[in-house]
């Protein structure tokens, strides 16, 4: 019964009173905090500060007449439309705040394989790897890494790298869309108009961190959490580390049936909850 409840209030979360559910414009000048997602991986940042492990890093492989200086042209525009890729954050009392830069503070470096005599693709893995090791400092800039690398005279392979707090895959596919149709544009000699968001996600950031959390459940959760949390002790094939090493393997996808994704799907819609949060 408790768990229904709960459910309950959170499916009725919208008509709470006085919720505001428009996310409107942050006021002029106010001070962002970030959101609580991206809070959490500040943090974590933080705690290891020359840990990649939250890096998102993308591979792109172009055939035929590649014009290098409009892709990046295309990127650029990309990232001035949308604050959160011009971002930078900045702790005051211990809070962490976002700063938007007015340039694009992207890093780029242009490499030339086509020539090498070695092994183009260990080659091509050493810059790879590079990329997604780099230690993003939150504080500043740059916050993506760009390699371009011509691999013969009509292949290249495009590397972009950025820290997950400012991204995701969701959003790196609509980047990857957005991306394209500015190259499209200007290779055909057209200047496409910049496509501004109404509502960037600093402003979602303020809109979510100034809606009032119920009394009664932040006091459920700090009940739940109170005294030491024991450590999760199930049985796996290696014992657990003292400290975190962020070293893993990927998994390999499970392709389920038909009938078994509809369950799923069916299921994920009577909680009201997506198919991610229900694994």
């Amino acid at each position: 019964m408790e768990k229904a409840s709960l459910l309950g209030q959170w499916k009725d979360r919208k008509k709470a009173q006085g919720a505001p559910n428009t996310i409107g414009k942050a006021p002029e000048g106010a001070a962002i905090p970030l959101s609580y997602s991206q809070q959490r991986l500040w943090f974590l940042q933080q705690l290891y500060p020359r840990n990649s492990f939250y890096n998102y890093s993308e591979k792109y492989s172009f055939v035929g007449d590649l014009q290098v200086d409009l892709l990046l042209q295309a990127l650029i525009q990309v990232f001035e439309n949308h604050d959160i890729l011009r971002t930078v954050y900045y702790s005051e009392d211990g809070q962490p705040f976002m700063r938007i830069l007015p340039e694009t503070g992207i890093s780029v470096s242009q490499h030339d394989l086509s020539d090498y005599k070695g092994d183009t693709h260990a080659a091509l893995k050493k810059i790879g790897d590079a990329d997604a090791d780099h230690s993003f400092d939150l504080s500043e800039p740059p916050v993506a890494l760009v390699s371009v690398i011509r691999m013969k005279k009509k292949q290249h392979v495009v590397m972009l790298t950025l820290h997950h707090i400012a991204t995701d895959k969701w959003s790196m596919n609509l980047l990857k869309v957005e991306w394209a149709e500015y190259y499209r544009r200007l290779s055909k000699g057209s200047h496409p108009e910049p496509k501004v968001p109404t509502v960037q996600y600093p402003d979602f950031a303020y809109w979510q961190r100034e809606r009032k959390i119920k009394q009664e459940q932040l006091e459920y959760w700090k009940g739940k959490l109170a005294g030491d949390i024991p450590m999760i002790d199930l049985p796996t094939d290696f014992p657990r580390p003292r400290e975190a090493t962020f070293i893993g393997r990927s998994s390999a996808f499970h392709h389920f049936s038909e009938q078994m994704s509809g369950t799923i799907l069916r299921t994920c819609k009577q909680l009201g909850v997506t198919p991610y949060v229900f694994f």
